[in-house]
């Protein structure tokens, strides 16, 4: 079974050998958060003990031909059929035979919701910054127990304040979140969904000191993201509520 320890130095080596050739990758998902908070996942074992399988970065819209151009010549495979996908800002990617496993995006992030991360790409290395890898776990609709705790491990370890340098930036954070009602209402959810399970001590084995923590880190997130002044667009989308569909249908990615 793969893991995030081994799959770690596979993925940083192909963010360092692309930077080599004058190409920006970053990572992002559960291997990026698994790099990012080395207190927290000691704590959080049944999470990393089910393995990880593929490799999850992100790249400049302007440079997709050049990756994919690169990761031939390395000899991967590209999958054919992601080209005719609505999305088609995206490649995915396997060593010959199987082997690792990888799903680049270009510019933006689309799953339940958007991100724009082209502005931002920049800004962390090897990974997203924290403030990415938090939006991605909570603006999952279906937000599973793994993004539960996934997002309770990047609370517990980051601080929630202006900047990055390892921090949660509360103005890329405010920034993102307020050019979309939908993203908004679905953190919004999610921060709950998180408070309850830090209330009641439930947030695997995380300690006291550390869910308390996250309470503190998800309050005032939730209680900016209530205060902030809300742009026309998104007080007219809010009347509607969730009588219209506010979140986007990911597209998987056939079979090979």
């Amino acid at each position: 079974m793969t893991t995030a320890a081994t799959l770690l130095p596979e993925a940083l080596a192909l963010i360092q050998n692309a930077a080599a050739e004058g190409i920006e990758l970053r990572l992002f998902g559960s291997l990026a958060i698994w790099h990012h908070c080395p207190r927290a996942r000691q704590f959080a074992q049944a999470r990393w003990n089910r393995g990880i399988v593929d490799i999850d970065l992100a790249g400049r819209s302007s440079q997709q031909s050049s990756v994919e151009s690169l990761l031939v010549r390395w000899g991967f495979e590209l999958h054919p059929g992601v080209r005719s996908m609505p999305d088609a800002a995206r490649t995915v990617f396997r060593g010959r035979g199987g082997g690792l496993h990888g799903d680049i995006a270009y510019g933006r992030l689309r799953f339940s919701h958007d991100l724009l991360i082209e502005p931002r790409i920049l800004c962390d290395a090897p990974t997203l910054p924290v403030a990415e890898l938090l939006l991605l776990k909570l603006q999952i609709v279906d937000f599973a127990q793994r993004d539960l705790l996934d997002a309770a491990q990047l609370l517990a370890d980051h601080e929630v304040a202006d900047g990055d340098c390892d921090r949660i930036n509360l103005h890329a954070v405010l920034a993102s979140v307020l050019r979309d009602w939908g993203l908004a209402h679905s953190l919004d959810r999610n921060l709950l969904i998180l408070l309850s399970a830090a209330q009641e001590g439930s947030l695997g084995t995380l300690p006291a000191e550390a869910q308390g923590r996250v309470i503190e880190r998800a309050t005032l997130l939730r209680d900016r993201l209530q205060s902030a002044p809300k742009p026309f667009r998104f007080r007219i989308r809010a009347r509607l509520g969730e009588h219209v569909r506010w979140y986007n249908r990911v597209n998987e990615v056939g079979p090979w």
